[in-house]
Parts: structure tokens; C-alpha cells; sequence
């Protein structure tokens, strides 16, 4: 099991109601809290791909200015070492701060 969380900013904030819609219909992401352009989520998955494949659809939405991964846990026994570099290996390497402080 994969659980990430992550901050997704958006474009329109007049567009918030649609795109929490979007994102409720995503499997396996569940909304924590929203606040104006700000929406803070969690991701799980059974495996680090099908994590990523979520993290880059949510990427791909149209009114997704930016996503940030800011913590991950995973029971692949993967070092945090190998989490990042695994996350800056992919294709357009998602961004893993670990901290949420530069987000909020």
C-alpha cells in the first residue's frame, strides 16, 4: 500500500466546485480539505506506479495550475532515498518537497 499527500493548486478558483467533483471520482484520492485555490488530498494505491499514474492524471486536469507531493508512505520497503529517486526518475519528475511550509 502507497499513501502520498499532496497540494493541488488551481487556476479558476470559480472552477473549485467542479474540480473537487473531478477529483472525488478519481479511485483511490480522497479530498482532506479545501480553501480558495488550495486542495489538500491523499492518494493510495497498491503499487508506486499506479501512485504516480493518479499523481500525473490529477496533473493533467485542466484547471490543475501545480501539484505537490509533500509526504509519502509505502510498504514496498522503499527508503525514502529510493521514493525520490524514483519520483525525480519519471518522466517529467514529480516534485517531492516533504515539506508543506513553501505550499501553504
Amino acid at each position: 500500500m502507497n499513501i502520498s499527500s499532496v497540494i493541488i493548486r488551481i487556476k479558476d478558483d470559480e472552477k473549485l466546485k467542479s474540480t473537487l467533483q473531478i477529483l472525488n471520482d478519481f479511485k483511490g484520492v480522497e479530498i482532506v480539505t479545501h480553501e480558495k485555490s488550495k486542495i489538500i488530498a491523499t492518494i493510495q494505491s497498491d503499487k508506486i506506479d499506479n501512485q504516480i499514474a493518479i499523481f500525473r492524471a490529477i496533473e493533467a486536469l485542466e484547471n490543475v495550475e501545480d501539484v505537490s507531493m509533500v509526504f509519502d508512505y509505502d510498504d514496498e520497503n522503499f527508503s525514502q532515498k529510493d521514493v525520490s529517486e524514483i519520483l525525480n526518475s519519471t518522466k517529467g519528475a514529480i516534485k517531492y518537497s516533504g515539506d508543506v511550509n513553501n505550499k501553504i
